[in-house]
């Protein structure tokens, strides 16, 4: 069986391809997707827990680590173990032909040697072929999506800051290298991020993705340059954490679009910043041998660092102001509304309780009303019984008076029978003795 890793890169279309891989996923299609280590929340169509398998405990980590409570050693032991046993569970009934694939950005952006190990060690356990898939991005438009989703996520740096921290660290040198050391050079598979991601991995991988209803593009759309200027001040306003969730979601639907181009200045600075990872890139993976026309000129009016043109800094800082404001208020008004449908919940559950208590209250008195009528139809037929008896016990009164009656006649009748026998007796008695006298006289007298 075979097992394809997708691991981004970030930013280069990771949610749009996860999208598409997790709605196709049927039993007719020629790859899975597996269920296991996609169950969280909103992230349900990619494998953030495989890394999460793969990787110790640390008490440093943020985010969703944390929240999910995976810094600790033991959580994260017993979600190692269930993990393995769900996806193993899973690959017992995928057909032998078909491709495994999982997919994972982070697994680009978090390049832990012994992360990498661990997913090795675990993957080769269960494939025996394995692809890992990693895209790369032209550096000036990667550096603008990737500042564009720091700004979405709290961070408040200028595009200057960033692209400089993020060239500094390497683009996808560093990351490549890790999972080139961890897998081999023979299994890492690196293409360039350009025209549809669902169809170029398709191809790439040799599988079949469907034609989506939804347009997979339209997810995690990275934000314009006004929008994502106007973010950055507004994230200046209080920390990530603290920044209102609906801001995000605002900027996220009406604030999205064109990043606008930069200085040729800036992007001759980038360039040259970055051309030693491209050389490196180059001989080791067989991408940027050259860099794309997209890093050209541009024009010269445009602004450094990516400011909005049409605003200054006291008119960005002052409408940032009233939407962290009004941010706030709708924290507010959620986290009220969030309070009443707990009150409401809570009133359904009473309700609820008490509607099955009144049904039990109900059953009981139903069962109690049939007993009763058990008892009064027991009871009317032992009144028929004793009714019957009773008169049946009269007849048999009648029957003895009855019996009384001619047993007393009877009584009489023998009883004057005795008489008359005791009579006759005696007078038999009486003639014989007085012949027996006549005799014994008569003799005495000859």
């Amino acid at each position: 069986m075979e097992a394809i890793i997708h691991i981004g890169a970030y930013k280069t279309g990771s949610t749009a391809l996860q999208y598409a891989l997790a709605q196709n996923a049927d039993n007719q299609s020629t790859y899975y997707y597996p269920q296991a280590g996609r169950q969280f929340s909103d992230m349900s169509d990619r494998h953030i827990g495989l890394r999460y398998a793969m990787s110790e405990a640390s008490a440093d980590e943020t985010g969703l680590v944390k929240t999910l409570g995976l810094t600790d050693p033991k959580v994260r032991a017993d979600y190692r173990e269930k993990f393995i046993r769900e996806l193993d569970a899973e690959l017992q009934s995928v057909p032998k032909n078909k491709v495994v694939i999982f997919s994972d950005e982070a697994l680009f952006l978090f390049p832990d040697k012994a992360m990498i190990e661990a997913c090795c060690d675990f993957i080769n356990a269960r494939f025996d072929r394995v692809k890992v898939v990693c895209f790369v991005r032209e550096p000036i438009s990667y550096l603008q999506a990737s500042h564009s989703q720091a700004i979405k996520m709290g961070e408040a740096c200028t595009f200057s800051e960033h692209s400089k921290q993020r060239l500094e660290d390497t683009l996808f040198l560093k990351a490549l290298r890790a999972w080139r050391d961890g897998f081999g050079q023979e299994r890492l598979v690196v293409a360039p991020y350009q025209g549809d991601i669902v169809e170029t991995f398709a191809e790439l991988v040799g599988v079949d993705i469907p034609t989506l209803e939804i347009k997979h593009g339209s997810k995690n759309i990275s934000l314009s340059k006004l929008g994502t200027e106007l973010l950055r001040v507004v994230n200046t306003k209080s920390e990530p954490q603290l920044r209102p969730k609906s801001i995000r979601a605002a900027f996220g639907a009406y604030m999205v679009g064109d990043k606008g181009e930069l200085s040729p200045l800036t992007k001759r600075d980038i360039a040259a910043s970055f051309e030693q990872e491209r050389e490196a890139l180059a001989a080791e993976f067989g991408v940027f041998t050259e860099l794309t026309s997209s890093e050209g000129t541009a024009s010269h009016s445009q602004p450094e660092d990516g400011k909005a043109q049409a605003l200054n800094d006291v008119e960005l800082d002052a409408i940032a102001s009233v939407i962290f404001s009004l941010g706030e208020k709708i924290t507010v008004n959620q986290q009220k509304v969030t309070k009443s449908r707990r009150r409401a919940r809570k009133l359904e559950e009473t309700v609820l309780d008490l509607e099955a208590k009144t049904l039990a209250q109900s059953e009981k008195l139903d069962i109690v009303a049939q007993e009763l009528d058990q008892t009064r139809i027991a009871r009317s037929t032992a009144e028929k019984t004793i009714a019957q008896r009773n008169k049946r016990v009269a007849e048999l009164a009648e029957r003895v008076v009855e019996l009384n009656d001619e047993l007393k006649r009877q009584q009489q009748e023998n009883a004057q029978k005795n008489q008359e026998i005791h009579a006759l007796i005696e007078s038999k008695i009486s003639s014989r003795i007085k012949r027996a006298l006549q005799k014994v006289g008569l003799a005495r007298n000859s």
